[in-house]
């Protein structure tokens, strides 16, 4: 894939992290089918979803979509699925975003999420992220966007892959960092 249309998209090997796909896969059910909204590009875990969950029409959003503010261009309960990985810590207005997922879920569907652990001073994030959430503004962000938590866990990569990144900020995120893992459905009136 051409980074050409995808200004904010490098997906070189340490960018394209396979152990954190690998632990994402692991904590999604056995078996999912029908259709699928994965926020943002195609990029290196979608080959991976296609080939665990090969039952799964899986619809990548444009990269000219403002997750902020723009309405996502699909028309209300149009998918089974929402995929939002690595997503809602990007964006300015989360609640927004959870909002328009929660207008394309069908009634019975599903989010699946994940999203680093806000455990961090602001100033210990990555240079690209608004917000890092911890564990008790995420459940209240999904109870304000209308959707209830099914699903909801920490999990972590193994120290080795930290240390390769220096040793301040790899040492916290060893001990306190990681991500979480949401599988969320829509609150019913």
């Amino acid at each position: 894939m051409s980074t050409e249309n995808h200004p904010y998209k490098e997906y070189g090997e340490i960018k394209a992290d396979h152990e954190r796909y690998a632990l994402t896969l692991e904590r999604m059910p056995g078996r999912l089918a029908g259709k699928v909204l994965d926020l943002g590009v195609e990029n290196p875990f979608t080959p991976l979803l296609k080939q665990s969950y090969p039952e799964l029409q899986i619809t990548n959003t444009s990269p000219n979509i403002d997750f902020d503010t723009m309405a996502l261009p699909y028309p209300d309960q149009s998918f089974d699925y929402v995929f939002s990985f690595e997503v809602i810590e990007h964006l300015i207005n989360p609640l927004w975003n959870m909002q328009e997922c929660r207008r394309v879920l069908r009634d019975d569907g599903k989010i699946i999420l994940t999203t680093p652990k806000g455990v961090f001073p602001s100033f210990m994030w990555m240079d690209t992220h608004f917000h890092e959430i911890d564990r008790g503004r995420l459940q209240f962000l999904f109870s304000r966007a209308g959707l209830k938590v099914i699903k909801l866990e920490e999990f972590n990569k193994k120290p080795s892959y930290w240390l390769k990144m220096g040793l301040l900020r790899p040492v916290l995120r060893i001990v306190f960092g990681g991500w979480f893992y949401a599988e969320i459905e829509k609150e019913q009136d």
